[in-house]
């Protein structure tokens, strides 16, 4: 580095150049004295000048030369990119990922099965079509009330007649619509069906049979619309005796093909169908009468065949409007939200509570517009271990029933199978047979926070590893099953949110009376 370069890059020190050495000029040594002295000087004065000038250079070099590695430094830790960094950096071990926390599943409740589990699937058919389709077909609310205990005292009698009549006058209107191929007219010429071709035909014989026999065909006495409204009357008041079975066991073996005691009028032929299959057939009226599970199996078909009606197909799920009642709850969840901020902000007040009671009702009522549109009924899922996951809706949601003691059916989950039982494989043979006999138990869970455990247990089952593959049907049907346990979560909570907020409001109430005597 040259002499000027040096000084120019300085900048804070004014230096004095000579021929010899750099002398600063706020030094305090005079002048005059340190000027270079003629060529006839001494040596050594010469000598020890270029000493201290080497001196001098050699500090004031290094001193510069560290600024200038200073400011480099500087620069390149400003203009330093993040990918420079990482290339400058030392490499970075894999940090392990912390074992998550096994979450054990909720404690299963055994369910005591008081009937076969034939016979309990039939009562469960028939509570959930009149869940779905009561208020259309006008079922009686005593009866439907009754039905929220699955194996309960049912009012099979008023049932059987709402049923019964709601079929005959679906007939007689023409609304159910059966196939050709499975509508079978009899050839028993004393049969009270003989010559009917339609299904308005065999609904007018039997209405007007039943209403002949309690004297109400006189048009003397009746008109036509007092005398049917008389013949609901007395129908419900005595219910369905071994005639009027008698002659829904013909119509339903004409309209379904099962073959009766009383659709032929050969006794061989009748042999013949009854060996071909002995559990295809129809039973006796009396059997009905005195049979509780065979008269629900009666009404089982019944219900069957009102699946029939078109104009369900008309109020059947759509997906337009499936979009709505899903608007309409979003809209309810926000307005529940800021009446919630706004108590939090404001004293209680009975208008308050009351708004409130009535958005968490709306809200139920959405939930239970959405579960009647579901196409089918299935099961909610499975899991891993076999369980199958029933979720039954409920009949009764603001009140309760005296008959029902078994809650859980209407605000619980219901699992089929062998529950939570251990993976182990050393089992001993005891254990082993006792693991078979619970492959097709039944268990309930009915507590909002164990059904969220239940929810947080099979997302930690069905978690995705590195061995395991799951295809996208399983993880369809996870999803699903988190869905409506979900739902079934948030039902039982708006319940207990209203059951609070009528407590609080009764409460209130009647402090303001006391308040007010006083």
């Amino acid at each position: 580095m040259s002499n000027q370069n040096i000084g120019n890059s300085t900048g804070k020190k004014k230096y004095l150049q000579t021929k010899l050495s750099f002398v600063p000029v706020n030094s305090n040594n005079n002048n005059e004295n340190n000027r270079p002295t003629s060529s006839s000087s001494s040596s050594s004065s010469t000598t020890l000048n270029i000493n201290k000038l080497k001196t001098i250079n050699n500090t004031f070099t290094e001193s510069v030369t560290d600024n200038n590695v200073k400011e480099k430094l500087k620069h390149k830790e400003r203009n330093r990119t993040p990918s420079t960094e990482n290339k400058l950096s030392f490499t970075k071990l894999p940090q392990q990922e912390p074992t998550p926390l096994t979450i054990e599943p909720p404690t299963l409740n055994p369910i005591a099965l008081l009937y076969n589990q034939q016979d309990l699937w039939v009562r469960l058919q028939i509570r959930e079509f009149v869940f779905r389709f009561g208020s259309y077909f006008d079922i009686d609310s005593r009866a439907t009330a009754s039905l929220q205990n699955v194996q309960g005292n049912w009012r099979i009698k008023r049932l059987g007649v709402n049923l019964t009549y709601q079929l005959l006058l679906s007939m007689e209107h023409g609304f159910i619509d059966i196939p050709s191929s499975s509508f079978h007219s009899t050839t028993n010429k004393q049969s009270l069906f003989y010559g009917a071709r339609t299904m308005q035909q065999l609904a007018n014989k039997l209405i007007y049979d039943w209403m002949d026999n309690y004297d109400l065909n006189n048009s003397h006495r009746w008109t036509k619309e007092a005398a049917r409204i008389e013949f609901i009357e007395r129908l419900q008041r005595d219910g369905l005796n071994v005639h009027h079975w008698e002659n829904l066991i013909e119509l339903l073996s004409i309209v379904t093909g099962i073959a009766s005691s009383t659709t032929t009028d050969n006794e061989e032929e009748e042999e013949d169908i009854i060996m071909e299959d002995v559990n295809n057939r129809m039973p006796e009226p009396e059997e009905i009468i005195h049979s509780l599970p065979t008269e629900l199996k009666m009404l089982q078909m019944i219900c069957d065949l009102l699946l029939l009606h078109n104009s369900l197909r008309r109020i059947w799920v759509h997906e337009e409007q499936s979009k709505e009642f899903k608007l309409q709850e979003t809209e309810l969840k926000f307005e529940r939200k800021q009446l919630l901020q706004e108590q939090q902000l404001q004293k209680e007040d009975t208008k308050q509570s009351e708004r409130q009671i009535q958005v968490e009702k709306k809200l139920i009522d959405t939930m239970i517009a959405q579960q009647k549109n579901t196409k089918r009924f299935s099961p909610a899922g499975q899991d891993m271990k076999g369980n199958e996951y029933w979720i039954f809706n409920d009949l009764i949601t603001y009140g309760n029933d005296a008959r029902n003691s078994e809650p859980y059916w209407g605000h619980g989950v219901i699992i089929i199978g062998p529950g939570f039982i251990s993976d182990d494989v050393d089992m001993d043979i005891s254990q082993q047979e006792q693991e078979q006999e619970t492959k097709n138990k039944w268990w309930y869970i009915s507590d909002v926070n164990d059904i969220t455990q239940l929810r947080r247990y099979i997302i930690q089952q069905n978690r995705p590893s590195s061995t395991a593959s799951t295809t996208n049907n399983n993880n369809n049907d996870i999803e699903h099953l988190l869905q409506q346990l979900n739902i079934r979560s948030q039902y039982l909570q708006s319940l207990e949110f209203i059951n609070q907020l009528q407590s609080n409001h009764h409460t209130s109430i009647t402090n303001n009376r006391r308040t007010t005597r006083a």
